[in-house]
């Protein structure tokens, strides 16, 4: 014996009329729309969100190396110089592709 009720099971068993058909069918679309919608909008986000963070990095990096090369600039020292922007260069960030 089952746990449906009669009725239930009879209605499953109607075929549906072609309002409910379209009904259905318009209902997935929607949900369809809706979750590219929202996976669209989650994506620019991240994507926004990522190259914030990038930015604000680069900016302290490079606020770094302006800092530790004050010096040799000022007093025109090369060796210093070139040592401050040697660190730059084994950095995988900095390096060009």
């Amino acid at each position: 014996m089952s746990c449906i009720p009669q009725a239930i099971r009879e209605r499953a068993k109607r075929p549906l009329s072609r309002h409910s058909r379209r009904a259905r069918r318009l209902w997935r679309i929607g949900v369809v729309v809706a979750l590219v919608v929202a996976c669209a909008g989650l994506t620019l986000f991240e994507f926004w969100s990522l190259r914030q963070s990038l930015r604000a990095h680069i900016e302290v990096q490079a606020q770094i190396v302006a800092d530790n090369s004050e010096a040799a600039l000022v007093f025109r020292d090369r060796s210093a110089g070139s040592e401050v922007l040697s660190a730059c260069v084994h950095r995988q960030a900095y390096a060009r592709p």
